[in-house]
């Protein structure tokens, strides 16, 4: 009976997990981060091995990988997992297209929100995808991007608007500072400066939800970034569709409930219809609107990998 392995191979951690024809769970394993552009190789290979120590002989083997951006880095990560799992056939994804295979195929796309942003489907034989420029080039209307405007509009704007005791507080636990300077120079001198951002999604999504300025200032328009870049990659990669169903994951929706129904009101509605079309480079003529659905679910990324492994072996 053939064995799949799936591999989850993220920044924080890589996920193993392996199953029969059956579906029954023959292997489970953690271990450290296996990032292909920041993880040095070394500890990708350590930590692959020990995720799957263990694991009974497979046949087939997929790692979805972050980091994973040219032809090169997919050699190399391939070359990783052969050597692991010997005689098996394998191949690597990246970390968003295991994510995408995970949703079901009931879903038209998949946009993720968290740390970083992406937004990806499937297009013929293989997958497409917009964003995902990391905190750097830019991560439209991830928790990144919302709680970047938040720490801008409060504490680096000439007449910052005021914060609230919640965002204070949430500074001092995060970065033992509330004020510009202090706030700057702990996040900088960490070796994440974006996930130290991240810290203040939870509070700045409450405040928010309470209809505080800032928060809602940044929420806004992190989400107007976002939903536009869903709308824009799927006129652009799917004329065809007149109806989407969009999935969305993330830390955005653990964080606020609220951003669900947000995102999907603004792709169908001031999107493409109204006074934001235009600055969106969205003026579509009426029977190329797209009406979308957004879902937000959980996926487990790992079991997207084993159904890619399992195509390998049909």
């Amino acid at each position: 009976m053939p064995i799949y392995l799936g591999l989850d191979c993220g920044g924080t951690s890589a996920r193993a997990l392996a199953v029969d024809e059956n579906g029954t769970v023959v292997h489970e394993g953690r271990s450290g981060p296996a990032n292909l552009a920041s993880t040095p190789q070394e500890k990708i290979e350590q930590h692959l091995k020990e995720a799957i120590e263990g694991c009974p002989k497979v046949d087939a083997a997929v790692g979805g990988f972050a980091g994973l951006l040219t032809e090169a880095d997919r050699r190399r990560a391939c070359k990783v997992i052969r050597s692991l799992c010997k005689g098996a056939k394998v191949d690597a994804i990246p970390d968003w297209a295991i994510a995408l295979e995970a949703a079901g195929p009931e879903f038209d796309g998949l946009f993720i929100a968290g740390t970083g942003s992406v937004v990806c489907s499937r297009k013929h034989s293989g997958y497409v995808k917009s964003g995902a420029g990391g905190p750097i080039i830019g991560d439209v209307g991830s928790v990144f991007a919302m709680c970047q405007r938040a720490i801008a509009l409060t504490l680096l704007e000439p007449e910052g608007l005021p914060m609230t005791q919640r965002l204070q507080n949430a500074m001092q636990e995060a970065y033992g500072a509330s004020d510009e300077d202090g706030v700057l120079a702990y996040i900088y001198s960490q070796p994440s400066p974006a996930k130290e951002v991240c810290r203040l999604g939870n509070a700045v999504a409450q405040d928010a939800a309470d209809g505080v300025a800032y928060a809602v200032r940044a929420s806004d328009s992190s989400d107007q970034d976002l939903a536009g870049l869903v709308v824009r990659h799927f006129t652009h990669y799917h004329p065809e569709l007149k109806t989407a169903r969009i999935a969305g994951a993330g830390g955005l929706f653990r964080i606020s409930h609220h951003h669900e129904a947000r995102l999907q009101a603004m792709m169908n509605g001031e999107l493409q219809t109204g006074h934001n079309a235009k600055s969106y480079g969205l003026e579509l003529p009426a029977h190329q609107t797209v009406e979308f659905t957004v879902t937000a679910i959980s996926p487990q990324p790992v079991e997207g990998a084993i159904l890619v492994a399992k195509g390998l072996i049909s």
